[in-house]
């Protein structure tokens, strides 16, 4: 009998987008700076331009930060998938050892 969960690699793709959220809100904040100075240069000369700038930048903002939230909120989750199909392992492993079956094997048919 070999079963093999690929807890590594879960972990690294959780890790993956956890920094990519933080690179998002990273921009989000960039973006923000940069908005700031374009609603400056307009001032009041083109109250429409302003409002529209305005508009663009306060929607674009709120999905850089629900894209950025939504990716913490994934990484999370791979982080405890990658942690409860451990312990599943762990479990399985014992029930084995209990049974006095083979020892369980990696990825690669090698027993642990």
């Amino acid at each position: 009998m070999s079963y093999t969960i690929d807890t590594d690699r879960t972990r690294a793709l959780g890790s993956t987008i956890r920094k990519s959220g933080s690179e998002l809100r990273d921009c989000a904040t960039t973006f923000a700076y940069a908005a700031g100075l374009a609603r400056r240069g307009i001032v009041t000369d083109h109250v429409g331009l302003a409002q529209s700038l305005y508009e663009f930048t306060t929607t674009h903002l709120t999905v850089l930060e629900a894209v950025a939230a939504a990716s913490a909120a994934l990484a999370r989750d791979l982080t405890w998938a990658a942690q409860s199909a451990h312990d599943v392992e762990v479990a399985a492993a014992a029930g084995l050892g209990a049974l006095g079956a083979p020892p369980p094997k990696d990825s690669h048919g090698v027993p642990l």
